[in-house]
């Protein structure tokens, strides 16, 4: 059974918009709140980011926004003013800063990939 879609309600979003970086240069990006729910179920959910749902747009878009938000501090931010509750199920190796006494810790392993919920590991074919 596919994981319920994660979406952000009113209030979180509200919290969020203005940590949120504007006037990048590039191609028009794909609606934040969007990709920002996106993020938030891939990392609730523990799949690959191949397998995030295409409601929430193209699967890349959402590894690279999460990817260089993180290596800039904004996801950091963002996870700051998220629930408790949320950011209890997030867990902490999502929001630690990489730094050479704490080791990058990550849930998505690239020998994996996560189909229909069951992951089945490309290293056993």
């Amino acid at each position: 059974m596919p994981a319920k879609l994660f979406w952000f309600n009113d209030t979180q979003w509200a919290a969020i918009v203005p940590l949120l970086p504007v006037n990048q240069r590039g191609p028009k990006r794909i609606q934040d709140r969007l990709v920002m729910s996106g993020i938030v179920h891939s990392l609730r959910t523990g799949c690959a980011w191949r397998a995030c749902p295409a409601s929430y747009g193209p699967y890349m878009t959402v590894f690279n926004r999460y990817n260089r938000w993180k290596k800039r501090g904004i996801w950091q931010k963002i996870v700051a003013v998220l629930p408790d509750d949320l950011r209890a199920e997030l867990g902490p190796a999502e929001i630690a800063p990489d730094t050479p006494r704490a080791p990058r810790i990550s849930r998505w392993r690239p020998e994996a990939v996560c189909l229909a919920g069951v992951m089945q590991d490309k290293s056993a074919r």
